[in-house]
């Protein structure tokens, strides 16, 4: 393990000890990340360059028209996405798929209150991606899907990467590897298995879809 690969895996699994604690009843989702987390501290103990392949590896994508993205607030920690009529907000896999989010209700990425103490975990900090994943969630439980199980957690995982090389400074690897053993672990699975019969899925469902 080299020495900067090993300094920041050190100091995440530092603050993930502190802040631990804090967890108490106020975890959002927080399962699904422990499951995440646990895998890939598990992980780099095995071995810290299995996973730092896996960001190297992973293609880029390309995003259109961020700056379009308009999110109206419903209530605390939810708003509703409504794509613009004119440029709307899209991502573009390293396959050449489209993904153009549609109207739906969001509350950002899906972190536990106590994550967001750890840098770059705060549930807006990945918004772009955050909307893509969520979108292809929303179309698997309307009866609509755009891809399968496995296709959604590599392309969460490409528009993750796209983000972070368009900036060093939003580049985490902890956050990319911590995100991909959530959303792969088996409760990710079962929430991506549910169906839903309303459609935009409304947030008193949402957020009883977040405590299952």
């Amino acid at each position: 393990m080299n020495r900067p690969a090993f300094a920041q895996f050190r100091q995440c699994l530092q603050n993930f000890l502190i802040d631990f604690t804090q967890l108490g009843e106020n975890g959002k989702n927080s399962s699904v990340f422990l499951q995440g987390v646990s895998g890939y501290l598990v992980g780099n103990f095995l071995g810290i360059q299995v996973d730092m392949a896996k960001f190297r590896d992973t293609p880029v994508g390309r995003f259109q028209n961020v700056k379009n993205i308009r999110l109206t607030w419903c209530e605390p920690d939810w708003f509703e996405y409504v794509p613009s009529d004119t440029d709307a907000f899209a991502y573009t896999t390293s396959t050449g798929l489209t993904i153009r989010p549609g109207r739906m209700f969001f509350d950002g990425g899906s972190t536990p209150r106590f994550s967001r103490l750890f840098a770059k975990f705060s549930p807006w900090y990945y918004t772009p991606v955050a909307l893509v994943h969520d979108w292809l969630a929303e179309t698997q439980a309307c009866g609509r899907p755009l891809v399968n199980f496995n296709q959604s957690v590599a392309i969460q995982q490409e528009a993750l990467k796209t983000m972070m090389v368009e900036n060093e400074d939003w580049k985490n690897v902890f956050v990319f590897n911590a995100t991909r053993w959530a959303l792969k672990s088996s409760k990710g699975r079962r929430l991506w298995n549910l169906q839903e019969d309303v459609c935009p899925v409304p947030i008193s469902r949402k957020k009883e879809r977040l405590k299952l």
